[in-house]
């Protein structure tokens, strides 16, 4: 009973983080997030899993492998899992938040009722019925004849597949918390704005092409095609990281004509920046090899962290530049 309660906790507390993600403002997954995945990925995988948790155990297997999918995948240009995360996601909370047993014809039968000593009004209304719906309620009053013919002749009002409106109004509830739940977290993984600025516009002011392309939600491909419509050759990071010489300060977003639009003056204060400290140092180190042409799980693997958090301090640089260009 201990492990069945002990994973019971784990995967909940995964799901409680996931729903305050998605009612947060974080675009990105937060390292809690991802802490709270891993934890419930290891727990179901050691040991025995209790009968009653099979279901939730075949879809945490799911979660794992698409989350291990994901790390194979997560890039600067696509740091947020694809759909099939999220449709495991969402099975798993279904499962977990539960879905009400119908109440099928577990109610005493009504001339059981009646011989108890049950009114006919207390059978339509109350043990029946529910908030004015019911086999023998007609727009909130009940109907009295049909409790007695119900009576007298079992199943002559209320079928053999009957569901109680209780029953009906609970399910209601939980599709709409789900539904508005769903809506929210597709929100939050398409509402990333798309740059006012016109795609020729961009192009013509060498902004690099992955940059367009996320900013235009189109493909790089499609930004270089239009690029070369127009007769202009856009250099990617990695090309432009490369000219600038092995020994030249890395290339950072603050370099872009567009995006920094720094001054000398300012390009000098930037020089003259003291050293930073760790976490801004292992943050230098990823900017370098991605602008050096490295992969995201190449960095992970080389400074022995996740891919996603290699992404995100990619995808981060790239808002900071955005926030600069604002």
């Amino acid at each position: 009973m201990a492990r069945q309660e002990t994973l019971t906790e784990t995967v909940t507390n995964f799901m409680r983080i996931h729903r305050e993600w998605v009612a947060s403002t974080e675009q990105l997954l937060t390292q809690v997030y991802e802490d709270a995945l891993t934890d419930t990925v290891s727990a179901f995988a050691q040991g025995d899993i209790p009968g009653e948790l099979r279901a939730v155990a075949v879809l945490v297997a799911k979660l794992s492998e698409s989350w291990e999918r994901y790390q194979s995948y997560v890039t600067q240009a696509q740091p947020m899992p694809r759909n099939e995360f999220w449709s495991v996601v969402s099975e798993l909370e279904k499962e977990i938040h539960g879905r009400v047993a119908p109440q099928i014809r577990t109610i005493e039968p009504v001339w059981l009722l009646l011989q108890q000593g049950v009114s006919t009004r207390q059978v339509a209304s109350e043990i029946y019925g529910y908030n004015g719906v019911g086999p023998f309620m007609l727009n909130g009053v009940p109907q009295e004849h049909l409790v007695l013919k119900e009576a007298k002749n079992e199943g002559s009002v209320i079928p053999a597949n009957w569901v109680h409106p209780m029953h009906v109004a609970r399910q209601a509830e939980i599709d709409r918390i789900e539904a508005g739940h769903l809506r929210r977290l597709s929100d939050k993984l398409h509402t990333e704005p798309m740059a006012p600025e016109p795609l020729d516009d961009l192009i013509q002011q060498h902004v690099f092409p992955d940059q367009i392309a996320k900013m235009k939600h189109i493909t790089i491909d499609a930004v270089i095609d239009r690029a070369r419509e127009m007769g202009i050759e856009l250099k990617t990071r990695e090309a432009q990281s490369a000219e600038r010489g092995a020994f030249d300060r890395p290339l950072t977003p603050r370099d872009d004509g567009v995006l920094g639009g720094l001054t000398e003056a300012d390009n000098a204060a930037v020089e003259s920046e003291p050293e930073a400290d760790d976490e801004n140092t292992t943050e230098q180190l990823i900017f370098e090899a991605a602008d050096s042409g490295q992969s995201t799980q190449q960095i992970a693997k080389a400074l022995e962290m996740k891919a996603s958090e290699v992404a995100r301090v990619l995808r981060n640089r790239v808002k900071d530049a955005e926030a600069v260009e604002a």
